[in-house]
């Protein structure tokens, strides 16, 4: 089943469920950055728990999500898009740790929005155990203010990750706080096995709150880079004239690689000139 956010409340209104499966997502991405296994896990927690943070905010057009260590794991940067589109990377692939704690350090969790309109707004929060959804959990019930529940479920076989999702749950005003902090919202055993199961998103979201669930909406995620020819080009051309010029004068080609997912790019000698040309 493709990847899906699933968007529930229980039926007096007070608790919001929201469930990603991201298994396809983490697999395109781990089969473009590879990597250790400490890394590999890193970035499906952090897909899965950036897909679920995006629910935070009614309208926008990207949130960016940054964990800033200062471990063997350097940081993992993720992005997600109003239409679902996913993508991130981890900035020392082959960090090798005991744990996830461990590689990724001390350090902070920075959470960057932009709006449809362009504006942008950034809020930011010291990491507290480094598990990389439990410190985007705590920066939500920060900026949110409301009691918040996110976790994500990886399942492994060896270093290979066969299954990824994660849920959010939170209490909204008018709610018993204890509600999303019940004894089956942490039934790993349940939430493991819900992970292959024929709808995982709705057994995930059953997990969570006893009871009848109303699903709101459901929504595709899929990996997706935005990068291209033309974006690469537009930011050569930020160089500048003399600087183009420079470089067409000792026929040096400029060459691009997107970081999110390794594709590579060249702006060859005439088209350099072209560029001056624009610029002109």
């Amino acid at each position: 089943m493709p990847d899906q956010l699933i968007r529930a409340m229980t039926p007096d209104g007070l608790i919001r469920v929201v469930v990603a499966t991201t298994t396809d997502t983490v697999r395109e991405a781990l089969s473009r950055h590879g990597g250790s296994r400490m890394a590999r896990l890193a970035l499906a927690r952090a897909l899965t728990a950036t897909a679920l943070v995006s629910v935070a905010e009614k309208e926008f057009h990207r949130i960016s999500v940054q964990w800033r260590g200062r471990g063997p794991l350097g940081s993992v940067q993720t992005q997600v898009r109003s239409d679902g589109s996913l993508r991130g990377y981890v900035s020392v692939p082959d960090a090798v740790a005991d744990s996830l704690p461990a590689a990724l350090g001390p350090g902070a969790v920075a959470v960057i929005e932009q709006a449809v309109n362009g504006t942008f707004t950034q809020g930011s929060l010291a990491l507290h155990s480094s598990e990389v959804d439990e410190d985007l959990e705590r920066w939500l019930r920060h900026s949110e203010q409301i009691p918040s529940r996110l976790r994500v479920f990886v399942d492994t076989e060896g270093d290979e990750i066969v299954a990824a999702a994660g849920v959010l749950a939170q209490t909204l005003p008018g709610g018993a706080a204890d509600v999303v902090l019940d004894d089956g919202w942490l039934a790993a055993s349940l939430l493991d096995r819900s992970l292959s199961a024929a709808q995982p998103g709705e057994q995930l979201a059953s997990a969570v709150v006893s009871g009848e669930l109303k699903i709101l909406d459901t929504s595709s995620l899929a990996w997706r880079c935005e990068c291209s020819q033309e974006r690469v080009e537009a930011g050569v051309k930020l160089l500048g004239e003399q600087e183009l010029l420079d470089m067409i004068a000792h026929q040096e080609t400029a060459k691009v690689t997107c970081d999110f997912c390794l594709e590579h790019y060249v702006v060859d000698v005439a088209r350099l000139c072209a560029l001056v040309d624009e610029l002109g």
